[in-house]
């Protein structure tokens, strides 16, 4: 496996009706910033507000890296 540069930037999690027919959760990455939508009803609006605030004190102390691999993770569904 190859792996990138890391990258800092922030990362949020938001909620949507917008996701594809079979998928709860989808990854969005523009740039240094990723958004993972979840599909509105899987999870509760207290549970996001939560998630975010750990993903943003994880971002902010340098805890939360991307980094790009040449590899899907096994079993990820096609989009």
């Amino acid at each position: 496996m190859s792996v990138g540069k890391a990258q800092t930037g922030s990362a949020r999690i938001v909620l949507s009706d917008l996701l594809p027919d079979g998928r709860n959760v989808v990854e969005v990455v523009r740039g240094d910033d990723t958004v993972i939508c979840v599909r509105r009803g899987e999870m509760s609006e207290a549970l996001v507000d939560e998630f975010n605030q750990h993903l943003a004190h994880a971002t902010r102390s340098g805890c939360w890296l991307r980094a790009e691999t040449d590899e899907e993770p096994a079993g990820h569904p096609p989009l």
